[in-house]
């Protein structure tokens, strides 16, 4: 029996059950239409979700709502969307009241080109984390998208929080049971798992796929499959490979993208807190390889590979798309050694016998803000007041600047003789950090580094 639908604007200025007041619409999509709503008896801001016009006019989209509002209630993550309330307007339309989270959806974010590989790798490793949370409940989202995540910037760094259960899979023998026919392939197609997309069940697997579609998407600004049409594009997701991945994104990430959007389901990292574990190590290995390094006397330079971890050597396919076979590969890969970086390469410095405060060898990492920009690898020298640095690469950059007694520091970049950009900062108990900005490319980011 059909149900009755909301239109984008229909509840505008209306008060459900004397609580929510409708205010303007958020967005509207397949299954509902979102508002802003303020809730009178608290006074604050919420979402509320009702089911929309374009989803299927019968009962099945009324139980998905209903659905997704219990799966949503039972899940205490700080990465999923908290549910406030579930309750049905004077038409009969089940609605969930939801917190409004800010920010700007992760498919909103997107459009401006692909992110920092740290940033990605910080957002992804969240994602695994809130699937870890649903997966435990024996529950698949099943359409986990750029889409269906909200990015809420903080002071240390992006927070997420996952939207939308409207197409969840619930538990084995849950009472409801699965209210999707077997006949229909549910889901996102660019994002869909080969399995899935040939008739198969959905499981823990598939969401890992689809994580790892997203975070192909987050390093390379473009997904990993592109077809002209449904069918081209269902023949490459089948066939696979995936196109290759930017040279800059380090070995390590791409392996465990390879990983994590392998065609088989066996093929796969088998569990989301595994995912969320090789996620951590990949970022941790951004940072910890630099200072691992060693240097001859002179001139300074890199001696030898940086071995990689046991956690990282598991997240590593069977060479297929880069053939890197060797660690001293992979070692400059995971240093992020980008023509496209600023800062990307190797800082060779002078040797100097500490002589102030702050002097010595300083190793570290450049996190890029926005492309052009990318990750990189740092070296620096401090002796007594000054700093020095030359950045090789396809480009070469060099450093130059000065440190005062109380630690502040600040410099130019150059590009053979043309200055480029700048940075800023401070060191203090051997550590440095600041912030740098290539007005040459009209972008910047951090750094931070380590006294040897």
């Amino acid at each position: 029996m059909p149900v009755p639908v909301a239109s984008s604007d229909r509840l505008v200025g209306t008060v459900l059950d004397g609580r929510y007041s409708i205010e303007s619409p958020l967005g509207e999509g397949g299954m509902g239409v979102v508002y802003r709503a303020h809730q009178i008896s608290v006074g604050r801001d919420v979402a509320v979700k009702v089911v929309s016009e374009p989803a299927m006019l019968d009962e099945t989209a009324a139980a998905r709502l209903v659905r997704e509002g219990k799966i949503a209630g039972a899940v205490s993550h700080p990465g999923i969307v908290t549910l406030i309330d579930l309750g049905h307007t004077p038409e009969g339309l089940p609605y969930l009241v939801m917190e409004l989270v800010p920010g700007r959806s992760l498919k909103d974010i997107l459009r401006d080109g692909p992110l920092a590989v740290d940033r990605a790798l910080s957002i992804a490793r969240q994602l695994a984390d809130a699937l870890a949370a649903v997966h435990a409940l024996g529950v698949v989202h099943r359409d986990l998208k750029p889409g269906n995540v909200m990015v809420i910037e903080d002071e240390g760094g992006p927070k997420i929080k996952v939207l939308d259960f409207g197409l969840a899979k619930g538990p084995p023998g849950d009472a409801e049971g699965d209210i999707t026919r077997s006949d229909v392939i549910i889901g996102t197609l660019r994002y869909l798992a080969p399995e899935v997309l040939f008739g198969s069940a959905p499981d823990q697997r598939s969401d890992i796929h689809a994580l790892g579609v997203v975070l192909y998407e987050m390093v390379a600004g473009r997904p990993p499959y592109v077809g002209s049409n449904v069918m081209t594009l269902a023949a490459r997701m089948a066939s696979g490979p995936p196109d290759p991945l930017p040279a800059c994104v380090p070995s390590v990430v791409a392996g465990l993208i390879d990983r994590m959007i392998a065609n088989e389901p066996d093929a796969r990292l088998s569990s989301a807190l595994q995912t969320r574990e090789l996620l951590d190590a990949a970022r941790e290995s951004l940072f910890d390889a630099t200072s691992k390094v060693t240097m001859d006397p002179a001139p300074s330079e890199i001696t030898g590979p940086v071995p990689p971890s046991p956690a990282l050597e598991a997240a590593q396919p069977p060479p297929r798309r880069r053939g890197l076979s060797t660690a001293w590969i992979a070692t400059i890969a995971v240093l992020g050694l980008s023509a496209t970086a600023l800062g990307a390469g190797l800082l060779y410095a002078r040797s100097a016998a500490p002589r102030g405060a702050h002097d010595g060898d300083y190793r570290g990492l450049y996190f890029a803000d926005s492309p052009p920009c990318s990750d990189g690898r740092l070296e620096m020298n401090v002796d007594r007041s000054e700093i020095s640095g030359v950045a090789e690469g396809v480009i070469v950059v060099k450093i130059r600047g000065e440190v005062s007694p109380t630690g502040e520091c600040r410099g130019e970049i150059f590009e053979g003789t043309v200055k480029v950009g700048t940075f800023e900062g401070r060191f203090e108990g051997g550590r440095g950090r600041g912030t740098t900005r290539d007005q040459a490319r009209g972008c910047g980011g951090t750094w931070e580094a380590l006294s040897r």
